[in-house]
């Protein structure tokens, strides 16, 4: 309905024969709204009309009416503790109701009037459930109530031709007797086709069927058409922007597929992920010097300065950290005359160099680095890593690849070789070399 009616309306030219021959698209609203005005109406020899299984548009033209009405308010019973419409209600959703019927029956009718020749009507659904509603109307008249029971343009039609009289082939298959008079009707044919039995068509309709031939061109181009395949669709997978940190996960992911007892079970608060984002959080705002002196202090002073949460702070391992302050690793770290934590970078790769078969595409890769600080005028990267394995080679095959994205980009951004890439992890209290 908010289509304008002139974008409503599309004149194809048929893929193979005279230009002449034109299939038109119309919906039946705007047929109907031309319709009034005769010098517009149009008719057509030949009409198809699909789609009227569908619920037409009236349930949401109720809503649009009922918003203009007065709502009245709904009946309620406070010792049963129920609220029910009330009779006024129902009689103003009644009367919307069939003021929409009767809307949707009118473009109905348009749209088979505009036949001059041959009409043809389809409806996708299950027949079954819709001559269920049918056979109602073989022990009675065509009353409002039964009307109301179809939900579609098919369904009224469906009513209409098993109360016909020469309906005999529908309400056979409904299972039902014709009641009452049918003096006076226009005579009708009335065949029941089952998709799943053989269909018996007139000799002269199978005649006609005997002589159409398939086009052979107008195949080859259909199919042509259908087997096209976009030369670039592998470029399109690629993304514009990844993180390191991403790259890494999709290597590892089998490992933190699931955890043997369930969080509920295990009695923590926290995921090993949380508990790992803890450690990460205090090694970026720490001071290290304190650290080394006073663990205990430096962690109540996170605390108070609110770097770290309370649920972050009891799950800190000092144990754990204590052993980093004290290693080899600290030493050099304090004894740099630069040191940079939560080191930023962006940069773009080539996507071959991240398994991608283009040769020609780049990617923007961003990360972080925990840790860059110089020794002897070159850089050596630290990674903190809280992983729980078994043995140093783990770590160094999961995050070998993050280690060489990290030497590449950041040599080329701080214009200075990479020393070493250190991996150091606080689960197994040690550095691991990554070469």
């Amino acid at each position: 309905q908010q289509t304008p009616p002139q974008a409503m309306v599309h004149r194809l030219p048929v893929l193979h024969g005279e230009l002449r021959s034109l299939l038109q698209i119309v919906v039946a609203h705007r047929r109907k709204a031309e319709a009034r005005v005769p010098a517009y109406g149009e008719v057509y020899a030949d009409i198809r009309m699909v789609g009227s299984g569908a619920r037409p548009c009236g349930p949401k033209r109720d809503q649009q009416q009922r918003r203009k009405q007065p709502c009245p308010e709904p009946c309620v019973d406070a010792r049963q503790r129920i609220r029910y419409p009330s009779i006024a209600k129902r009689a103003i959703a009644a009367k919307i109701t069939a003021d929409s019927i009767s809307e949707e029956m009118r473009v109905l009718y348009v749209a088979m009037t505009r036949a001059k020749e041959k009409l043809i009507i389809t409806a996708a659904g299950k027949l079954e459930k819709r001559m269920k509603k049918a056979v109602i109307t073989s022990q009675e008249e065509m009353t409002p109530f039964v009307i109301r029971s179809a939900d579609s343009f098919a369904g009224w039609l469906t009513l209409c031709a098993m109360l016909h009289s020469c309906g005999y082939a529908i309400r056979e298959a409904a299972g039902v007797k014709l009641v009452g008079s049918t003096e006076g009707e226009p005579p009708l044919t009335v065949r029941y086709l089952s998709i799943l039995g053989d269909i018996h068509e007139p000799d002269e309709a199978a005649a006609v069927d005997q002589s159409i031939r398939p086009d052979k061109m107008l195949y080859l181009k259909l199919k042509k058409a259908s087997d096209w395949v976009y030369p670039y669709d592998e470029i399109t997978k690629i993304p514009q922007k990844i993180g390191v940190s991403a790259l890494t996960k999709g290597e590892s992911a089998d490992h933190y597929a699931f955890s043997k007892v369930p969080g509920f079970l295990s009695g923590e608060s926290m995921s090993g992920a949380q508990k790992g984002n803890a450690v990460h959080q205090f090694m970026q705002y720490a001071d290290y010097a304190a650290c080394a002196q006073d663990l205990d202090r430096e962690v109540a002073r996170m605390g108070e300065m609110a770097f770290l949460s309370p649920e972050q702070l009891k799950v800190l391992d000092r144990e754990k950290l204590r052993r980093f302050f004290q290693s080899p690793l600290y030493r050099r770290m304090a004894a740099s005359k630069r040191l940079e934590r939560e080191l930023r970078f962006i940069r773009e790769v080539p996507v071959s160099q991240l398994g991608y078969d283009s040769q020609e595409e780049s990617i923007t890769v961003q990360g972080v680095a925990d840790c860059v600080f110089y020794e002897d005028g070159k850089v050596v990267i630290v990674d903190y890593k809280t992983d729980i394995v078994s043995s140093a080679d783990d770590l160094t095959e999961r995050y070998r690849g993050q280690l060489s994205l990290y030497r590449e980009i950041l040599s080329e951004s701080l214009q200075t070789e990479v020393k070493e890439c250190i991996i150091y992890s606080f689960h197994l209290g040690q550095e691991i070399f990554v070469k």
